[in-house]
């Protein structure tokens, strides 16, 4: 139990699940949608969906379950104290006993202690919270709506890298994971590395280590032995003996054998856990590869059009001339399809039409009896589609089912006051046809996130505004439209949305879903649905513009940004030294120097653009353990501070980049996201600082931005948040980007 995804100890998890064979879930409170993206440029829920099937492959590998709260990962926590200001504790505190419950541990296994060493507040109040529900979990009168369940202990997973003194610490539980899976074919530690590099987007692939491995555990709640449990040899449980023999009898060549045993270890799983369980799932995989049969559910066309009936093909084919296999009866979880086909599997294959409509949604499965001599194999086959593309092949998606009528913004609108602009925006229709909308212009003066409205503390006032109302016909497929924006406006911070079917007295209309695409090789595609919105930021950047030159980062889209505003940009790389030339200012986005390795070698570059007259500015890079030292004219070395709080004051010295072009003022903090900034210079010997941001914990920081001169030229450092500010419209971050790119000493 921890955090995140990517806390997990997945070699733990690969050993426990495998060489035990115990029913080992991970619950992860958040699905990290608070964290940064080292392979693309989605952030928030986005981030959270790329995080979450990240975590979901790992346990496809390492043979772990997955389980989640809805706990939302606002990102970094210095303390658990602030965790509890932001997480509905009772709330959170029953989803946890209730999965508790659910899953009947013998032990519950934190990754991290119920204190400050644990190092962010997230990961300390995973850590209470494994505790207090343990004990809630065996009380009767805590959610009666629930059967109270007794765990035995709760242990930290702890390591010498918290606590050299481990190996000789009497009362820490020692646990050699070394050893080999015959059916997996390698090193449990092998097998949880493999699992561990799906987390991508975090930075965590790993080299396979197929050496000795060692766990050691500290006991936090309870009475428990841990250590007996965690013997492979312990032989009372009737998994293990039957995995054991079906592995046995598989190794001595005696196919028939394997699969009764497997077959009867199946009857034992629907017994205890549900059919689209990830245990059982994998049962099934293997129970398919022992009878040579391929069975799949899936559909060709993806995502599938919103409608009464979901068409798919159940597919079956015998691959194994040697084992006969009959097909009994296929059946949907709460209905009898009338397919009873009682005919054995041939070479050719059978392929028959299912229908996956289950009120509205895709069925969870399609259940389908096959019988092998005395055996009885259930299937429940996980719909699927399957697509197939020239450059690479065959491959598979999770089915979505998309509305008949759905929109998309261009983009995050910056425009100047005084000046007319245009929004464009595209609305999909399935059919084509007549159809109504309005484009409406909401003032947020209460919290939207993640396109979601919060509605606990509405405006005394309707403060949203109809700027256009459209009847028109829309052609099959999409139609795009541009409307004006009107020159007289207030700057600040707007909301546009497109809305359908008002309602008298209702703040809102009924809003027109958008479809997010994410698709990434190791976790595939997938769609996420929501309100259609985007953001106008109102603001004065009359400045003529500069050519910049843009050194790609780790998933920031300043330069797409900028563009939009009307400057140049020119991307650079290690390929176009001579790009330097060409622009006024360099801007390296987030975690550059951590993912181009030649820009660390590039000090030269660096200083002969900036003795030029050139600025160079440089936003966050991570600082690894103990810092990094940037190739810079002036010394300037990452250290780790970071403010978490959004609204942390801020307190403006009289340094000129404040007020040129733009005037900076305190009111440029407003409608932050998530974070003042992170990861700020330690040492930077040479260099001015711009502001302070003010803690609630009674700490300042004044080095969040610095500004150097260094011949003609100046270097910039700046660790403010403007990566998530920029996509979110918060009208102060432009300005303020603005007047770092003009600076001029």
């Amino acid at each position: 139990m921890a955090a995140h995804p990517d806390d997990e100890n997945t070699r733990l998890i690969a050993w426990l699940s495998n060489a035990l064979d115990a029913e080992t879930t991970y619950l992860s409170l958040t699905r990290g949608s608070g964290g940064q993206n080292l392979i693309g440029d989605e952030l928030g829920a986005d981030l959270g969906v790329i995080r979450e099937h990240e975590l979901r492959a790992a346990r496809n590998i390492d043979g772990g379950n997955q389980r989640f709260t809805d706990a939302l990962d606002f990102g970094y926590s210095k303390s658990v104290d602030e965790v509890w200001t932001k997480w509905d504790h009772d709330d959170l505190q029953l989803q946890a006993v209730r999965t508790i419950r659910e899953l009947q541990p013998d032990f519950i296994i934190t990754r991290f202690p119920p204190d400050q060493r644990a190092g962010h507040g997230h990961h300390t109040a995973s850590a209470e919270l494994a505790i207090e529900c343990a004990a809630l979990a065996a009380d009767e009168k805590y959610d009666t709506e629930t059967a109270a369940w007794s765990v035995q202990g709760v242990w930290w997973n702890t390591s010498v890298w918290w606590d050299e003194t481990l190996k000789d610490d009497p009362e820490a539980v020692y646990l050699d994971m070394s050893g080999f899976d015959p059916l997996l074919g390698d090193t449990y530690g092998a097998i949880g590395d493999a699992a561990r590099s799906m987390h991508k987007c975090q930075g965590f692939g790993v080299p396979i280590n197929r050496g000795p491995r060692e766990e050691y555990f500290k006991k936090l709640w309870g009475g428990g032995d841990l250590s007996s449990y965690l013997m492979p040899d312990r032989g009372a449980d009737a998994q293990s003996l039957l995995a054991q023999d079906a592995a046995f009898a598989l190794e001595i060549g005696d196919q028939k054998q394997a699969i009764a045993k497997w077959a009867t270890l199946g009857q034992i799983l629907l017994e205890q856990t549900a059919p689209e369980s990830d245990k059982y799932q994998r049962w099934q995989q293997v129970m398919l590869h022992l009878l040579g049969v391929y069975a799949e559910v899936f559909t060709a066309v993806n995502p599938m059009p919103e409608g009464s009936s979901y068409p798919a093909t159940l597919a079956l084919q015998a691959l194994n001339f040697d084992v006969e296999v009959q097909l009994a009866s296929i059946k949907a979880p709460d209905k009898d399809m009338g397919l009873n086909p009682a005919q054995v599997l041939t070479s050719e294959g059978q392929e028959l039409e299912v229908d996956l409509y289950d009120e509205g949604k895709i069925t969870k499965y399609i259940r389908v009896r096959l019988e092998h001599e005395s055996a009885i194999i259930m299937l429940y086959l996980k719909p699927v589609a399957k697509l197939s593309d020239r450059a690479v092949g065959e491959y598979r998606e999770a089915i979505a089912v998309e509305p008949t009528i759905h929109a998309k913004f261009d983009q995050t609108v910056y425009w100047n006051t005084g000046k007319k602009g245009s929004i464009g925006y595209s609305i999909y229709s399935k059919d084509g046809g007549e159809y109504s909308w309005e484009l409406i212009l909401a003032r947020p003066l209460w919290g939207i996130q993640d396109g979601f409205i919060n509605f606990d503390n509405p405006p005394d006032r309707q403060l949203n505004k109809t700027l256009v109302k459209k009847t028109t016909m829309l052609d099959a497929g999409w139609n795009h439209f541009t409307e004006e924006i009107p020159a007289k406006m207030d700057a600040g911070k707007y909301h546009l949305f497109l809305g359908y079917e008002s309602y008298p007295g209702k703040l809102f209309p009924k809003f027109i879903d958008s479809k997010r695409t994410i698709s990434y090789p190791h976790i595939g595609t997938h769609y996420r649905y929501m309100e259609a919105s985007s953001t106008l930021a109102v603001l004065d950047l009359n400045k003529k513009r500069i050519k910049v030159g843009y050194i790609e980062g780790a998933g920031d889209i300043m330069d797409e940004t900028l563009e939009n505003l009307g400057y140049e940009v020119l991307r650079i790389t290690e390929d176009t030294p001579d790009s330097w030339n060409e622009v006024d200012a360099v801007l390296v986005g987030i975690r550059a120097f951590n993912t181009e390795k030649w820009l660390m070698n590039s000090g030269d570059r660096i200083k002969s653009f900036v003795e030029g007259g050139g600025n160079f500015v440089v936003t966050y890079t991570t600082a690894g353990r103990s810092g990094i030292e940037l190739p810079t004219p002036l010394p300037l070395v990452i250290g780790r501070d970071r403010v978490t709080e959004e609204d942390a004051p801020i307190k403006l010295s009289k340094h000129p980049i404040l007020s040129s072009p733009n005037e900076i003022t305190a009111s440029d903090f407003d409608y932050w996201v998530q974070e003042r900034g992170l990861y700020f210079p330690k040492s930077f010997e040479g260099y001015s600082e711009v502001l302070t941001i003010m803690e609630s914990t009674g700490t300042n920081y004044s080095n969040s931005t610095v500004v150097g001169h260094y011949e003609k030229g100046s270097v910039i450092y700046t660790g403010l948040s403007l990566f998530r500010e920029l996509p979110a419209g918060v009208p102060g971050a432009m300005k303020l980007l603005q007047n770092i790119l003009h600076y001029d000493h």
